[in-house]
């Protein structure tokens, strides 16, 4: 908690974890994708389409050893195999030993070069979306760079150059990225319920339940837990089967009490199967306010 407190990077990393978590919780992933995540020296990103209900997974190559570089102006040369595809150029660079001054990369005979010096410990990071960043050893930004150049990763084998110059005896330790096509990954349960409500006045609340999987699910029910005193109440809540791909839809009349405070309720709605261990839920918060 020590290096998270003093890290630049700190919001980025506990909002990356939030949404991870948002992800988790709401079974976004499938079985498949759980297991790969778990793959040792596998790395993934995930991105927010729509919050606590859909997200982008991304399966990323990120080299687990480095390639290590002098700065003394000479070009290193290595083969590079991307086997995602082609793909603008992706790298992150570790001075070590000493700083780098003015990179540059060389991939299929074009050459990218990141005007900017790169001081002891620190990094610089290329993420292909047109500008790199520079990072002081605790992930504080130190310069935003425009690079002089582009570059694309081809598919497949391809030769890298790189070439820098810097202090005596200062190392570059490179990694080159590259990331696959996005997956589209949303919770099985989704929730539509109004803001606010008015003590004793009834809203329509509908969940809905996609079975993401590849079997057809038996005996699947979903179920409201309204708030104490609140009544929910649906002609349906049980589905005999819900084959893969398929979704089911069930409407509650939500009533507060007439007595209700004033304030936000939450009102999860979970569903369940039988055949295996299973639950998912979505939760709406609504706000009793005075009609």
């Amino acid at each position: 908690m020590k290096a998270l407190s003093s890290s630049g990077n700190k919001d980025g990393v506990l909002e990356a974890w939030k949404q991870w978590e948002a992800a988790r919780n709401a079974h976004a992933f499938t079985d498949a994708q759980m297991t790969a995540m778990k793959e040792q020296d596998s790395y993934w990103h995930l991105e927010t389409t729509v919050p606590g209900k859909e997200w982008n997974l991304y399966n990323v190559a990120y080299p687990k050893t480095a390639l290590s570089a002098p700065n003394d102006g000479t070009t290193s040369t290595w083969t590079y195999t991307n086997t995602h595809k082609a793909q603008p150029l992706q790298i992150k660079l570790q001075a070590k030993d000493g700083s780098i001054t003015n990179p540059s990369v060389t991939v299929g005979g074009k050459t990218v070069t990141y005007p900017t010096t790169v001081p002891k410990d620190g990094s610089l990071v290329a993420d292909g979306t047109g500008t790199a960043k520079v990072y002081d050893q605790t992930q504080h930004v130190l310069d935003t760079v425009t690079p002089k150049g582009s570059a694309t990763f081809a598919a497949g084998a391809q030769s890298v150059s790189y070439q820098a110059t810097g202090d005596n005896d200062s190392k570059a330790q490179l990694r080159f990225i590259t990331v696959d096509a996005p997956k589209k990954v949303s919770a099985p349960v989704t929730i539509d319920a109004p803001d606010t409500a008015a003590p004793g006045a009834a809203s329509k609340v509908t969940a809905s339940y996609t079975n993401r999987g590849t079997d057809t699910l038996k005996g699947l029910r979903l179920n409201a837990a309204a708030p104490k005193g609140w009544k929910a109440v649906a002609p349906h809540r049980k589905f005999p089967t819900v084959k893969p791909g398929q979704t089911v839809t069930v409407t509650w009349k939500v009533t507060p009490p007439t007595d209700a405070a004033i304030g936000s309720y939450s009102l999860p709605v979970q569903a369940s199967y039988k055949g295996e261990q299973f639950s998912s839920q979505a939760i709406a918060q609504i706000t009793v306010q005075n009609g």
